[in-house]
C-alpha cells in the first residue's frame, strides 16, 4: 500500500497545477467555441466534401430511377 501511495504523491508532485489548469481552460474554450460555430464548421465541411465529390447532375439520376 505505501508503494502505491509514494507513486501517487510523486506524480501528483511531479505536475505543475497551473499548467495542468491553463490546458484546462484552453481546452474548454476551444470547445465553447467549436460548439459555438457548429453549424458554420459543418457547412464547411460539407463544402469541401461536394468540391472533392460533387453530386451527379438530376438528369443522371432520373435515368437512375
Amino acid at each position: 500500500m505505501s508503494a502505491s501511495l509514494a507513486l501517487i504523491q510523486t506524480t501528483v508532485a511531479a505536475v505543475p497545477v497551473g499548467q495542468v489548469l491553463r490546458t484546462a481552460t484552453g481546452v474548454a474554450l476551444l470547445g465553447g467555441v467549436a460548439m459555438f460555430f457548429r453549424p458554420l464548421l459543418v457547412g464547411l465541411g460539407r463544402a469541401a466534401l461536394l468540391t472533392v465529390r460533387p453530386r451527379p447532375p438530376k438528369a443522371h439520376l432520373a435515368k437512375r430511377a
